[in-house]
C-alpha cells in the first residue's frame, strides 16, 4: 500500500511525486494530475501543485497556507485516493481562491476541481521519490 511506504519514509529528505489519473465507467480515462511533495519537519508536509485550467504553483502557494499540510492529514487524504474517493482529492487538491483564467474563469476553486472530476475514480497510477541534498 502507497500510503503505508509514504508513512514510513515521510521524515526523510526526498522528494515524492505522485501520479494521479481519473477513471471513468468502462475504464474509460478522464485525465491526470500530478503533484509532488516533502516533509518539512517532523509533523508537516509541503504539497506543491497546479492543476491545469485551475491555477497555478503560485495560487496554490498563495492561497492554501503555503501548501503546508499536518502529516497526518496529508496520509489520511493519499489513503481516500487509495480507495478511490473524489472526497479526498478534492480535500487535498482544493482551496479557497477562485479560478483566474479559462472555462471556470470566476468560480471558486473547490466547484471548479468538483465538477472537472466528477464521475471518476481516481487511481494513483505511479509515484516515486528523489533524495534532496
Amino acid at each position: 500500500v502507497l500510503s503505508k511506504t509514504v508513512a514510513s519514509r515521510m521524515n526523510e529528505a526526498i522528494l515524492m511525486y505522485f501520479e494521479l489519473k481519473f477513471v471513468g465507467a468502462e475504464g474509460k480515462g478522464g485525465g491526470d494530475h500530478h503533484f509532488c511533495a516533502f516533509s518539512l519537519n517532523s509533523s508537516e508536509v509541503v504539497v506543491a501543485m497546479g492543476w491545469q485550467d485551475l491555477f497555478t504553483f503560485e495560487d496554490w502557494f498563495a492561497g492554501n497556507n503555503q501548501g503546508i499540510y499536518k502529516s497526518a492529514v496529508f496520509l489520511e487524504h493519499l489513503r481516500g485516493i487509495e480507495a478511490g474517493q473524489i472526497k479526498s482529492v478534492i480535500d487535498l487538491c482544493a482551496f479557497l481562491g477562485v479560478v483566474a483564467s479559462g472555462k471556470f474563469k470566476g468560480q471558486s476553486i473547490i466547484p471548479a476541481l468538483t465538477s472537472n472530476i466528477a464521475g471518476f475514480k481516481p487511481q494513483i497510477r505511479s509515484s516515486f521519490y528523489l533524495d534532496l541534498p
